[in-house]
Parts: C-alpha cells; sequence; structure tokens
C-alpha cells in the first residue's frame, strides 16, 4: 500500500510539473513577442570569466544558445540571455540564420554554428 502511494505521488508530482512548465520552444511566435515586450535585456555575465559584460565583448565560445522561435515570417534566438533577430551583431559575428535548435554566424568567411546543447 505504500509503495502504490508513493507511486500515485511520484505521478502527480510529474504530471504538475508538466502542465506548470512551459519551454520557450514551444510559443509561438506572437506568444513570445508579449513574453517579452517591455523587456530589457541584460548585459551578459558570466561568473566564471569576471570579464565578459555583454555580447560583443563575448567571444565566440562563450555564446550559449538557450532557445529558438521558428515562425512564418520572424524568427528570434536566445543567446546567453539576449534575444537576437537576423542581422544583430554578437561577438564581431552577425546572425545570419536561426533555424530550429540552431543558430549560423558568420564574420566574412568564417561561419560559426551555435546548437542547443552547447554543441558545433
Amino acid at each position: 500500500m505504500k509503495k502504490r502511494g508513493m507511486i500515485i505521488g511520484t505521478l502527480i508530482f510529474f504530471l504538475v510539473m508538466d502542465v506548470s512548465a512551459q519551454s520557450l520552444s514551444d510559443l509561438d511566435v506572437e506568444s513570445f513577442q508579449q513574453l517579452t515586450e517591455g523587456t530589457q535585456q541584460q548585459p551578459m555575465y558570466n561568473p566564471f570569466s569576471g570579464t565578459v559584460t555583454s555580447l560583443q565583448d563575448a567571444t565566440a565560445e562563450e555564446l550559449v544558445l538557450t532557445g529558438t522561435v521558428v515562425g512564418d515570417e520572424q524568427v528570434y534566438a536566445l543567446v546567453n540571455g539576449n534575444i537576437l533577430e537576423i542581422g544583430d551583431r554578437v561577438a564581431g559575428y552577425k546572425v545570419e540564420t536561426i533555424e530550429d535548435g540552431h543558430v549560423t554566424l558568420k564574420r566574412l568567411d568564417e561561419i560559426y554554428t551555435l546548437r542547443m546543447g552547447g554543441t558545433f
């Protein structure tokens, strides 16, 4: 009986967590815009480096892709807590493409790809 109660309790816990959690990837473009309207982008802060204060000062290796929102007409990427669009500049690169799960950056002939999970 005790085991059954633990199983039911665990199932209820995961059901509640699933309902209350929402990934940025699950949002459509309009909802993402509403969520981010009126918010100011915070400067990037890495407590381990102590030197990088903005995306412009960052190196490509310090960039972390947290999420992408891909709509029919607009796309966004969340990199180090900052919302980026195609054409934005970051770490000396220009944002070339934003696709589901990855972002392509370009500087001259050099192409750098950010992927969810930190793989390049």
